[in-house]
């Protein structure tokens, strides 16, 4: 059984009203603990309101980096997204469990030259991942999301 790992946030980009971007450093932790496959996903685990809470978030950035990069979108009455959102700060520390997941893209440089990713909101974390990774082999990829943008029209 994998154990959880105290990482210290690095940066937190908030990307809108109800949703960020947090930055974990990895490059004190042995390099092979932390390495992934784009579209694996990590556990974080932490203390709310004397809860032990613990959630799964998708990976968002490359591999082979020295930083875990996660999007949070706050969810009404979701403690621990609450907390991620309104509460973390830079330099506080979380324990996460190492990368895990097998919802991850094979390629293969020989055959394919074209990828197309489809996601909804914010599904489109382990979609980021994938796409970068495929786009540093110089590959094509077209990306169709679909977001609910909440907007009075009258």
């Amino acid at each position: 059984m994998k154990n959880f790992y105290s990482l210290e946030v690095s940066e937190i980009i908030r990307l809108t009203n109800d949703s960020v971007c947090i930055h974990f450093d990895v490059s004190s932790i042995d390099n092979n603990i932390f390495s992934f496959v784009a579209g694996q996903y990590i556990t974080l685990q932490h203390s709310i309101n004397g809860e032990d809470v613990r959630r799964s978030y998708s990976i968002s950035c490359i591999p082979n980096q020295q930083k875990i990069e996660i999007g949070v979108k706050l969810v009404k009455n979701g403690l621990m997204s609450t907390f991620l959102t309104k509460d973390l700060k830079i330099g506080d520390k979380i324990n996460v469990m190492p990368p895990t997941g097998n919802f991850m893209l094979t390629t293969d440089n020989s055959n394919s030259k074209h990828y197309m990713a489809i996601c909804a909101g914010s599904g489109i974390t382990p979609a980021l991942s994938m796409i970068q990774d495929v786009l540093l082999m110089n590959q094509t990829v077209h990306l169709r999301c679909f977001m609910e943008i909440k907007i009075d029209l009258v």
